[in-house]
Formats: C-alpha cells, sequence, structure tokens
C-alpha cells in the first residue's frame, strides 16, 4: 500500500505537468529534492520490487528526473579505452548499462569557463535518444551536483529545444571526488529525448551550455558550446521502432499504446495518458486514505484502482518471450501522450508481453493477506512448494538457519517469474502481522529491512524463464520464532497485450 501513497503524488503532478512553466526557483528547488533523496542513507530503491517501483515513481512526479541508483558491471568498457575510465563512475547512474558505451562514439572536447570545466567524452545517437557523456570538474562547490541551465541543442542547424525548461532534457550525475578535495568532479550523462522527431542518420550537433548552478540560486556564466557530428550506425543493428497502434476503452477510460522503440540503451514506449481518469483517482486515494473504513469510499477506491492497473503503465509488467523483465525509469507527458523509459531488452525479442498488475484490489484495509499465509518457518519440511497466483508456483528447496543467519533457496516456475523473485515471502516474527494502517507499515518496514540482508530487487534483471533459483539470507534474533509470510500476486492475463515484434 506503501506504493499507493507514492502512485497519488505521481498521478496528481502528472495530471498538472503540461500546465507547468517552472520558474528558476522551482527548478532549483527540484535540485534540492533531486539531492535529497539522491543522498538518501537507506537507499530505499534497493529494497524490494515496491520500493523499486516507488522510487520510479517518485521520480516521475519530480518533473520526472531520475534520482536513484544501481549498480552495474560495465564490463565492456574494458575493450574502450576513453571510456574504461569514466565508465566505471557511470555504473552509479540508474539509468546506466553496460551498452552505453559500447554504442557510443568516443570524443575527447573540453570547455572551461569561470572556473568550471565541461569534457565531453562520448556521444550516443539512436532512434529513442541523444545522449552525451561527459565530466564537470569545479573550482567551486556545487550544491546539487550538476545542474545545468540556458541549455540550446541544434541538430543539422535546427533548435529542438522548444522551451528554456523543456522536457526533453534529462542529466543525471554520480560524483567522482572525495569530500575536501580542491575540485569536485562528477560524471555525467545528460539525455535529450528525440523519439517524437524525424531526423537523419547522420547529423551535425551544436550543444551549447551557457550556466551551471554553483551555490544558493547563483550560476557559473560561460559558453560551453560542443559541435560534432554522429550517426546511428552503431546502435540501428540493434533498435527497432514498432508502431503498435493499439487502443482499448476500460469504464469509459481509453488506454492506447502508439510506438514502442528498441534500441541497446534503452526501450521506449509512448502511449496516451487520461488525465481526467488520473486526477479522480488521486482525489478518491487521498479521501479514502484519510478514512480506510469508509465502506463508499472503499468500493470506488478498488473500482478506479482496478482500472488504474489497465491504464497506467507503471502498473503494468513488461516481458519478453523469454521472461526478461524491464523496469521504467522514467517518464514525460506532452498533450496527453505519455512518453515512458525503461531499461533496455537483453536482445531484440521477438514478442512482448505487457500484462497489467492487480495491486491491492478488495483489500480488508491496506492489505489482503490471510492467515493461511503465515507459516512457522519450524514447521516447513523442505522442498516445500506454494502457489502465488494462477500458474505461479514456488519450490523452497532448502531452509538452513545457522545461529543468527537463515538461508532459503527458492526456484520459480510458472508466469512472470522476473517480476516475483525480488520479493516472493516475507520472514516475519512471529506475533507481527502486516499493517492495517500507515503507522503499522512504516514500523513493518523497518523491521524488514532489519532482517533481510540482501538486495534481492538486483534478482529481477538476472531471473528469466531459465534462471529461476535464488537464496534469500536473512538475520534472526536467536530467541525468536519466525513466520514464513508468502507473497500472493495477480496478473491480468486476460488483458494482456502481446507486441510481435516482426
Amino acid at each position: 500500500m506503501e506504493e499507493k501513497l507514492f502512485n497519488r503524488i505521481m498521478e496528481k503532478e502528472m495530471s498538472k505537468e503540461e500546465e507547468l512553466k517552472i520558474p528558476d526557483s522551482i527548478n532549483i528547488k527540484l535540485g534540492q529534492a533531486y539531492e535529497i533523496i539522491k543522498s538518501d542513507k537507506v537507499d530505499n530503491v534497493k529494497k524490494g520490487k515496491v520500493n523499486k517501483r516507488r522510487n520510479a515513481i517518485i521520480a516521475a512526479s519530480l518533473a520526472f528526473l531520475v534520482l536513484t541508483t544501481v549498480v552495474v558491471t560495465p564490463a565492456l568498457a574494458d575493450n574502450i579505452p576513453p571510456l574504461k575510465e569514466l565508465s566505471k563512475y557511470l555504473k552509479n547512474i540508474y539509468s546506466f548499462n553496460d551498452n552505453y558505451v559500447s554504442n557510443a562514439d568516443q570524443i575527447n572536447m573540453s570547455k572551461k569557463y569561470d572556473g568550471i570545466e565541461i569534457t565531453m567524452q562520448g556521444v550516443i545517437y539512436d532512434e529513442s535518444s541523444l545522449k552525451f557523456i561527459y565530466t564537470v570538474t569545479s573550482e567551486k562547490n556545487l550544491q546539487w551536483g550538476v545542474q545545468l541551465r540556458k541549455n540550446s541543442l541544434k541538430v543539422n542547424g535546427k533548435d529542438i529545444l522548444e522551451k528554456i525548461y523543456s522536457d526533453r532534457i534529462r542529466t543525471e550525475d554520480t560524483k567522482i571526488s572525495k569530500d575536501g578535495e580542491k575540485l569536485e568532479k562528477y560524471a555525467v550523462i545528460t539525455t535529450f529525448d528525440i523519439s517524437d522527431l524525424k531526423l537523419d542518420d547522420k547529423v551535425r550537433i551544436e550543444w551549447d551550455i551557457n550556466e551551471v548552478h554553483t551555490q544558493n540560486y547563483k550560476f557559473a556564466e560561460g559558453n560551453w558550446d560542443f559541435k560534432l557530428e554522429t550517426s546511428k550506425e552503431l546502435s540501428n543493428k540493434n533498435s527497432k521502432i514498432l508502431n503498435v497502434n493499439y487502443d482499448r476503452e476500460i469504464d469509459g477510460h481509453i488506454f492506447g499504446i502508439d510506438k514502442i522503440i528498441i534500441t541497446p540503451t534503452e526501450t521506449k514506449i509512448i502511449s496516451k495518458y487520461d488525465s481526467k481518469f488520473n486526477e479522480e483517482y488521486a482525489s478518491i486515494s487521498e479521501a479514502f486514505l484519510k478514512d480506510i473504513n469508509n465502506e463508499e469510499l472503499r468500493k470506488k477506491f478498488n473500482k478506479l484502482d482496478l482500472i488504474a492497473s489497465q491504464v497506467n503503465l507503471y502498473n503494468m509488467d513488461i516481458n519478453d518471450e523469454k521472461g526478461n523483465l524491464i523496469q521504467p525509469h522514467d517518464s514525460k507527458i506532452t498533450d496527453g501522450i505519455m512518453t515512458t523509459t525503461y531499461t533496455p531488452f537483453k536482445e531484440i525479442p521477438k514478442k512482448i508481453y505487457i500484462t497489467p498488475f492487480k495491486h491491492n484490489i478488495n483489500m480488508p484495509k491496506f492489505n489482503a493477506i490471510s492467515d493461511d499465509q503465515y507459516i512457522d518457518i519450524k514447521n516447513i519440511k523442505t522442498p516445500f512448494a506454494y502457489s502465488q497466483g494462477e500458474n505461479m508456483i514456488v519450490t523452497i528447496n532448502s531452509m538452513d538457519r545457522k545461529d543468527s543467519k537463515l538461508i532459503v533457496n527458492a526456484s520459480f516456475s510458472g508466469d512472470f517469474i522476473a517480476s516475483r523473485v525480488s520479493n516472493p515471502f516475507e520472514v516475519l516474527p512471529k506475533g507481527i502481522k502486516y499493517p492495517t494502517n500507515i503507522d503499522e507499515m512504516n514500523k513493518l518496514s523497518c523491521i524488514t529491512d532489519l532482517i533481510k540482508t540482501q538486495e534481492t530487487w538486483q534478482y529481477s534483471d538476472k531471473a528469466n524463464n531459465e534462471n529461476n533459483t535464488f537464496n534469500y539470507e536473512f538475520n534472526l534474533a536467536d530467541n525468536k520464532e519466525y513466520n514464513l509470510v508468502i507473497s500472493k500476486y495477480e496478473f491480468m492475463k486476460n488483458k494482456q497485450i502481446v507486441v510481435d515484434v516482426k
């Protein structure tokens, strides 16, 4: 249910986005929010599927900045010396993956003004976006990392930024230098969405940066201008544009997918966005959260929640025919069109399966966890198999408890394996139940964070129909008894969209 709170924020912010004109002061405040979330010591984004998707939703609501980090191994960078040193830092940027360095045109171009040097290292140009990979070295403290202002971008002499604060642009950074060093240095990726533009395969690019934020709304000024040429040659071999043109109606609300763009560095889905529905959903959700015992509000909320699962891509799981899952990390809305960016497919798929996912339909209060989902770990005889829903089986192969450590080895079969592996079960002290209000939910989050010792969200990136067995580790107290709490899932296969890539 925690996810619902953030989903409500996202829907509210996204429904307003088309009307927003962001002044400098608000843009800076977004930078503050960026810094707060990015420096979160708890690192909530690494704690299960719910928290991972929740943080993706936060990112969407805060001007669709990417505010979190994941860890990837940039093995391919070893073969590209100019980017090798930088790539080990880029791994801390959420959207980064191995394909960035293997599909980048290498560039070595520097400009320095007002104590700040920007060095361009590489550029990626494909059907979806234009990405600049560079470093920023500053003699001045950059209060919120790399915050650019007054960009202009020309492709073949044509300016593609419609306004100063264009929703086409997203900048992500990670600090390279250590605290206390004389110079601050950052590895940066700036991405421009070009999925709606028809551009030549070979292009001339002019990117000008005129201001970089330093401290307290002050900006270093200069003319960091980069002129270069690039092409889609590297990415075209592994890129594909699918004109899906899919539409359906759900209780008077329209959901549609116009296009799917597959590139080596990301997958992009362009869909219809129903702002009126999301405004209504946000309003009813807020009212219900304030009065969860109101049966009339519960019925309205459950009805809208069911619709939300079918009209919002963030509530859908997207897999290929091998069961590989792609994860959302960025969205923008323009004129009723929602452009959602996902992690890349491992290879161009033969088919894409888009399946709505029910979250908390008809829940007693916040959760639909029944007593039979709590199982005393002392009573479990392995191998022990249980169902998470229709055609979704988990088999616990072994449970090994030594001192304060519990290791559970589990295998998955059936549908949606990659979606289920991050949180197939919890281990809770006996006597503790899942929450019925927000205060209890917050307490439970602390308990489960202390018990679970692994960042199992990473399992979703590794799992598929063949890679289906994983270990789960928990720290337990010697003097306590524990229940294994089974997680249930409900995917709406009757509403599944199947896209034939051919």
